[in-house]
């Protein structure tokens, strides 16, 4: 079970949008450098502006495939909250993620599923949206795991196991799926740990723009990705992972 015990959920970093190179540092003090001037007053209020505009849940839907050529979907799911009291423009934010994926490997068809949640802030400067993960809220939990043979002969191979061994599976199928459950756990937390130390560096997601329903920004390697609103309801009758 090489692709199993190597992480299925090295598939989901690859799907993570990585920072651009513009700095929210470098914004911070481009803003003080220009003191008390219209253009640092138009700036702020711009950003202002984007932050109240950007509370509320924002959903981004993608279908990629794996370094093994292997198909996944993902569904990122942000809901942020503005914090009209804050120093910054901005406020905390809970970030959802939903993981897919079918793989055959030695001659088992897999299916796992997780969906991994964590919280943390997030503010606008200069137009780039820069968010700081909590990383001891990080959680990833298993929506589905399963297996079944690829073939017949692999399918009589594991019946003929499971008569002999009083009904026993050739595969611990529970075992097998928090293995992998804890291998995506760890996998995310390495990214998001990684996506603080750019934050700490000040990267940011560039030319943040809100139009409607619609939110979007620039991303370091994956172009423009723009998230869709969706209501509370969409959350809690779980439809968003559809």
């Amino acid at each position: 079970m090489k692709k199993t015990f190597r992480q299925v959920a090295l598939g989901t970093a690859l799907a993570c949008a990585t920072l651009t190179a513009a700095s929210c540092s470098d914004g911070r003090q481009s803003e003080k450098a220009n003191g008390d001037g219209s253009d640092k007053s138009e700036l702020t209020d711009k950003d202002g502006e984007l932050a109240k505009m950007a509370e509320g849940n924002w959903i981004y839907k993608d279908e990629l495939t794996d370094e093994d050529g292997d198909p996944f979907t993902q569904v990122s799911l942000i809901t942020f909250k503005h914090d009209p009291d804050s120093t910054t423009d901005g406020g905390t934010f809970v970030e959802r993620t939903y993981f897919q994926q079918n793989w055959e490997d030695e001659d088992l068809k897999y299916n796992y599923a997780s969906t991994t949640e964590v919280e943390g802030t997030w503010e606008i400067v200069m137009g780039s949206l820069c968010q700081t993960y909590n990383i001891s809220s990080l959680t990833v939990s298993l929506d589905h795991f399963d297996y079944k043979p690829a073939n017949t002969d692999v399918a009589w191979q594991m019946l003929d196991y499971t008569l002999e061994n009083l009904g026993e599976d050739m595969i611990d199928k529970d075992k097998l799926g928090e293995e992998i459950r804890k291998a995506d756990y760890k996998e995310k937390r390495a990214l998001y740990v990684s996506q603080n130390k750019d934050d700490a560096e000040r990267a940011g997601f560039t030319d943040l723009k809100i139009n409607g329903e619609t939110l979007s920004y620039a991303t370091g390697d994956m172009g423009r990705l723009t998230y869709h609103c969706i209501s509370d309801a969409d959350i809690e009758n779980g439809s968003w992972k559809n």
